[in-house]
């Protein structure tokens, strides 16, 4: 198992980024490089973007360096071994050792991610017992069975935002294993689950030409082809949807177009995107947010927005406006009012990125629903305090279990 001796994660903004210009990822390495071997590192903080400052203060980012400058020594070199999607890895080869670096930088030459890990030998990834095929290729799933050989329930478990891979993992260092260990409780519990790579990701990688080609639609799609698959299924008696974050739309849209036997919202947003950015923006700065209103009514709209404002170019870069206009189209109270099937809302009450109040605007309009408020569960699905940089820890610890009454 790799060990990650620093990562500062964005977790708003863990969707697959856009590649920036290798320059960008040039000047800022170069500049990390700089810092760090003259043991400036008060003006390594300064590397990094608004968003990273907004969960790690200047006092912390120079006790982190200075500790890995200690552990380490000065970094000698540093070699580009990929650049995909926006996610730079790099061979840091310091003093004492070598280290993985990987980092996604923005167009200001800032890190909106960073994180130096030792090199993975141990991590063999899980193989797929599952799949269908869509018109680009195969979305790979592993589908995880109880024992016995009688009819059982089965769970689709539609991944949250960004590029989470079956296990809940991705290549920004987020590492939680949350359906991987939900997929577990579930068999223990008599029901199978099935889990699954979504497109551009995982095994699924080459499903996607380009991000600007991406839409909710396509999730939708892919998550649809899964469940069709359960149904015919001889060993399935009933068929459950669990959508979690962004996955709980998807999941919603799933049923509103094929009949299955309940659908679970797991830490699902009651409102459009558009409000929920707003809101995200107004307590940052009011200024941003009426700077963002413009943006997103035109994405809504249906419009590419060519010159976005630099604070805003994190949420809003071109390569993913075609992503962003399918998303801020769908209103989930509005989806909601179509589906007629049981339903069950689960909300943490110390989610940092789906708040529990959303999980009551979704029971207002699906007054029928079983509602779940789990004390302390994040929005992993694991067990952590308000705390936001104790919170962030837990995205990184794929050993912490999941918080207990959830499965």
């Amino acid at each position: 198992m790799k060990r990650i001796l620093f990562a500062i994660l964005i977790l708003a903004g863990t969707s697959t980024t856009n590649a920036q210009t290798l320059n960008s990822y040039n000047i800022a390495m170069h500049s990390m490089q700089y810092y760090f071997d003259h043991q400036q590192f008060d003006s390594i903080y300064n590397l990094f973007s608004e968003q990273a400052h907004d969960i790690m203060t200047p006092e912390k980012s120079f006790e982190i360096f200075q500790t890995l400058y200690l552990q380490l020594g000065e970094m000698r070199s540093y070699e580009l071994i990929r650049l995909n999607s926006g996610i730079a890895n790099y061979k840091g080869r310091f003093r004492k050792t070598t280290y993985n670096l990987v980092s996604i930088v923005n167009k200001d030459n800032k890190f909106e991610t960073f994180r130096v890990e030792e090199e993975d030998t141990t991590d063999v990834p899980e193989k797929s017992n599952f799949f269908i095929t869509t018109e680009r290729g195969n979305i790979y799933a592993t589908l995880t069975m109880p024992a016995g050989a009688n009819k059982v329930p089965v769970v689709l478990i539609i991944p949250s935002f960004g590029p989470l891979d079956r296990n809940g993992n991705n290549e920004l260092g987020v590492k939680t294993n949350c359906y991987k260990m939900l997929a577990d409780s579930l068999q223990k519990a008599g029901i199978a689950s099935v889990r699954y790579d979504k497109r551009g990701v995982g095994e699924s990688g080459d499903l996607i030409e380009s991000l600007d080609s991406l839409t909710i639609d396509d999730m939708v799609n892919d998550a649809i082809g899964l469940t069709k698959l359960l149904k015919q299924h001889w060993r399935f008696n009933q068929v459950f949807i669990l959508g979690h974050g962004e996955g709980a739309l998807v999941g919603i849209k799933v049923a509103e177009k094929i009949k299955v036997s309940g659908y679970i919202s797991v830490a699902g947003n009651g409102q459009s995107a558009d409000k929920i950015i707003a809101k995200q923006l107004r307590e940052r700065s009011k200024k941003l947010s009426k700077r963002a209103k413009p943006v997103m009514d035109s994405l809504k709209a249906g419009y590419t927005v060519m010159n976005v404002d630099t604070a805003l170019a994190y949420l809003f870069r071109t390569p993913v406006q075609g992503y962003m206009r399918s998303w801020l189209k769908c209103d989930p109270q509005e989806e909601l009012k179509t589906v007629k099937i049981p339903m069950q809302i689960i909300q943490g009450t110390t989610d940092m990125q789906v708040t529990p109040d959303q999980a009551k605007k979704l029971k207002k309009v699906r007054q029928d629903a079983t509602l779940a408020m789990v004390e302390g569960m994040n929005h992993i699905l694991k067990t952590a305090p308000e705390d936001k940089v104790l919170n962030a820890g837990t995205y990184t610890d794929p050993n912490r279990p999941l918080s207990p009454g959830l499965a």
